[in-house]
């Protein structure tokens, strides 16, 4: 079994970044992405919690290996999306009431929900369970959103870092859920931790959309039909988001799946190793 063996130390630059519009005039989608990234070093600290919780109960070394590298990259996806912060504060957003809500719900929130499992085998799987599906929606949208990323966006550093941050869980898209039945884990948990994963997922993105739309009330009051189009566009017309997110809901819950058989490793390697300098894309395809 290959794995992920490469920790970028990679960061991006966004002093020359003006407009927080990037995608425009997809504004939906750009308002969807802006909310991931503000919430990436919110969520990205959890997933390391419970992944560490994991290490000393797993027996086989590769894989301990590859959890290793998984939290490794996942302090480094937390770092890369704090370079964002300072291009949504310089256009006019304050994220501080929206951080410190958001890491309410998952510091303690989704914490409490955790600890509440008596069983502390149980308690353990439960987060993992969560963070493979919380990991399965991140590299969804990786594998799902390769089309919208078209010429004319790509002079903003935002498509550099979802581009690369995307490598990277396609890299290493297939540990949590292999650490989680390594350690005996069910499917029924394991959809519990989906159906979890999935209801924070969504009220996290909502939540940060929200707020960014907020904290510019005139220039959301003009762009609300475009957003309203493009949504419609994003997820029934033009991309059928909907469509695809259902099918890779329906593939998780599926007792045969594994996270190996959906990836799009290769678009993301080829398309960031040209772009982002200092980043060498594996050559292996991690299970």
């Amino acid at each position: 079994m290959t794995s992920s063996r490469v920790v970028r130390r990679v960061r991006f630059d966004f002093t020359a970044a003006r407009s927080d519009q990037w995608a425009f005039p997809r504004a939906f989608l750009t308002l969807m992405l802006n909310g991931f990234t503000v919430l990436g070093p919110i969520v990205e600290p959890f997933l390391c919690r419970e992944m560490k919780a994991a290490l000393p109960r797993i027996q086989d070394e590769e894989l301990r290996r590859r959890a290793r590298h998984l939290i490794a990259q996942e302090h480094t996806h937390e770092r890369a999306h704090e370079d964002a912060w300072a291009l949504f504060q310089r256009t006019g957003h304050s994220l501080d009431l929206l951080l410190r809500a958001t890491r309410w719900l998952v510091d303690d929130l989704v914490d409490r929900v955790v600890r509440e499992v008596a069983n502390p085998r149980l308690r353990g799987l439960l987060g993992l369970s969560a963070v493979a599906g919380a990991e399965h929606w991140i590299a969804t949208l990786t594998v799902t959103a390769r089309h919208l990323f078209i010429p004319r966006w790509l002079n903003h550093p935002m498509v550099d870092l979802l581009a690369w941050h995307g490598m990277e869980e396609m890299e290493h898209r297939a540990v949590a859920f292999d650490v989680y039945r390594h350690l005996g884990g069910g499917e029924g948990l394991r959809r519990l931790g989906l159906l979890l994963s999935t209801v924070f997922f969504v009220l996290l993105t909502a939540m940060s959309m929200t707020w960014l739309l907020a904290q510019r009330p005139l220039r959301s009051l003009l762009l609300a039909p475009l957003i309203l189009v493009d949504m419609l566009c994003f997820l029934f017309v033009v991309d059928w988001m909907a469509f695809r997110w259902t099918v890779a809901l329906l593939r998780y819950l599926h007792p045969g799946f594994h996270p190996s058989r959906f990836s799009d490793q290769g678009f993301w390697a080829d398309f960031v190793s040209r772009r982002v300098e200092g980043v060498v894309p594996l050559d292996v395809h991690p299970t």
